[in-house]
């Protein structure tokens, strides 16, 4: 029996080592040339179709040179802030507001979340 247990143990431990040898051998990447060829050959624009400002535009870009503050100064300027411009109808006075036309607001009604 032992003769038998022996002969297994030598048998696993030759095995173990066939593995771990396995084990260590790195696998090499083998690209798939199919794929290859079609990255090769990727065109993004590809069946798209557009007018020729378009195009030309998207053209500008393509080499590396797309200028990022271009909308800056390609853009219209309007005059900015809160209210009507100069000359508007904001330098009249104060209005009288009737009794009926006032706003009423009603009171918050009692939080008990606050002490």
């Amino acid at each position: 029996m032992s003769d038998d247990i022996t002969k297994e143990i030598s048998e696993l431990k030759r095995r173990l080592a066939e593995l771990e040898a396995k084990a260590k051998e790195e696998p090499v990447f083998v690209p798939d040339p199919e794929l290859l060829e079609k990255l090769a050959n990727y065109d993004p624009t590809e069946g798209m179709r557009m007018d020729g400002g378009s195009a030309k535009r998207m053209a500008l870009n393509v080499g590396g040179k797309s200028d990022m503050d271009a909308w800056a100064r390609e853009r219209i300027p309007n005059r900015g802030g809160f209210g009507p411009g100069p000359g508007g109808n904001w330098d009249k006075g104060p209005t009288q507001v009737r009794p009926e036309d006032e706003l009423k607001v009603p009171p918050a009604p009692k939080s008990y979340w606050s002490k």
